[in-house]
């Protein structure tokens, strides 16, 4: 197995805030063509676009001084979930209702919004609190709690 460079490591991590930074511009700019209904344009939605962005800086910043801590890659992942949903529903929108047949891959990436949104928010509200602050459990006591919480997820 190959190591990566220290420099290259230490950037790897802010692919992520890139990436959830991008996904959400294009979320909204297809979301705007798209005409979605006043449901999915209301502040309870796009309260995800700081909440992903945050979480990914988060993340890349706590990967680039320990790059396998848990709760670094928990908000990474979360962050980039949250993003990716924001962008599959408007992107599926405009292919199935707006444009039917303009975009390719709409019925993936309507299956695609219609779940990922748990995989962002709930881990990030439950591992995140059972991880904090070193991304190990409190004790081995709460590992029942855990896997509940993965059950639930």
């Amino acid at each position: 197995m190959t190591r990566l460079r220290p420099g290259l490591r230490a950037g790897l991590p802010w692919v992520a805030p890139a990436t959830c930074a991008a996904l959400l511009v294009a979320g909204y700019l297809v979301g705007r063509r798209a005409h979605l209904p006043a449901d999915f344009t209301g502040p309870e939605v796009l309260i995800l676009a700081p909440v992903s962005i945050g979480f990914a800086v988060v993340g890349a910043l706590i990967l680039g001084r320990h790059p396998r801590h848990r709760l670094g890659w928990l908000y990474v992942g979360t962050a980039t979930a949250m993003a990716t949903a924001l962008f599959a529903f408007p992107y599926a929108w405009y292919g199935l209702v707006t444009e039917p047949g303009a975009l390719p891959g709409v019925l993936a990436a309507g299956w695609v919004s219609a779940w990922v949104w748990t995989v962002g928010f709930a881990p990030a509200m439950t591992f995140g609190l059972l991880l904090y602050p070193d991304g190990r459990l409190p004790s081995p006591r709460w590992w029942p709690a855990a896997a509940v919480s993965g059950a639930a997820v």
